[in-house]
């Protein structure tokens, strides 16, 4: 299981969840989860995140919040975070999770400065993600860590719908990358004036 981690677990897990099952609809045996370290309990995705994501043709209607525990890590074959303080607190959790979790943006970094492309060599299911982590992992110490805030992705619970907007987007290209390592379809952002329909009224004519 690729398991997406964040505070609340209503917004950035959720999307990043959705956005990787539809990505991977035709990959065999792959499974993905979200979870929250200061999750709000059985509550279900924030609307915004919720309304963007059906933008993208993902449906998170049936979202519940639920807290991370070290069952859930354990069980996890790769934890990727919306921040390096969430991955810490991941770790504290379950300390094991150090050597295959990784915060999102770090994973597409790693990703896109590979040397060469991850080989499946036929892996599928749990097999294939234990071998992308630990290529991840091998990959990710020939690479300088970028300074400040750069790794994190914002949290936009209860703030303006622009800055769900660039989470969002954040959140979609940072997935991609992982997506196509898996051998499965990106999908593509659509910014909200890609999405708008206009109406034109008809003339008498026609």
């Amino acid at each position: 299981m690729i398991l997406f981690v964040c505070e609340g677990n209503v917004c950035r897990s959720v999307i990043a969840a959705g956005v990787l099952q539809k990505a991977l609809r035709l990959t065999q045996g792959v499974t993905v989860g979200s979870a929250g370290t200061r999750a709000l309990v059985g509550e279900p995705a924030d609307s915004m995140t919720a309304a963007i994501a059906s933008r993208l043709g993902i449906s998170l209607d049936g979202h519940r919040a639920r807290q991370v525990t070290p069952e859930l890590l354990a069980a996890a074959d790769m934890v990727v975070t919306a921040t390096r303080p969430i991955r810490s607190a991941t770790v504290q959790t379950y300390p094991p999770a150090v050597k295959y979790s990784f915060t999102l943006r770090q994973l597409a970094r790693i990703l896109k400065a590979a040397e060469t492309g991850f080989d499946a060599d036929g892996l599928t299911g749990p097999a294939l993600v234990t071998a992308l982590s630990r290529s991840l992992n091998q990959e990710k110490a020939r690479l300088i860590a970028p300074q400040g805030e750069d790794d994190n992705i914002a949290d936009p619970h209860g703030r303006p719908l622009r800055v769900h907007e660039q989470t969002s987007e954040a959140v979609v290209l940072a997935v991609g990358e992982l997506a196509k390592a898996l051998g499965g379809i990106p999908v593509p952002w659509l910014p909200p004036r890609l999405t708008q329909r206009w109406e034109i009224p008809r003339t008498a004519a026609g």
